[in-house]
């Protein structure tokens, strides 16, 4: 099954119908390209931020960089 998140696939078959088209009374508009694009931007962004990271913990909002703790000669706490 393909991924619900990746429009990828939508936007190339957009991008090559018309915008609008009426035949027998019936009309039909698509969506626009630019709002297709956006919305797949959004759900990149959004999946790549949720989920785990190699370790099993939450994914870092600052792209895997944690706050050091400084380790002291002695071995003692921080």
């Amino acid at each position: 099954m393909a991924d619900p998140t990746d429009l990828t696939d939508t936007i190339a078959s957009e991008a090559q119908l018309p915008a609008s088209s009426t035949s027998d009374g019936q009309s039909a508009t698509g969506q626009p390209l630019d709002k297709l694009v956006a919305a797949d931007k959004h759900l990149a962004t959004k999946a790549a931020l949720s989920g785990t990271n190699a370790r099993g913990g939450a994914k870092s909002a600052w792209r895997g960089l944690r706050a050091a703790r400084p380790e002291l000669p002695g071995g003692g706490p921080g």
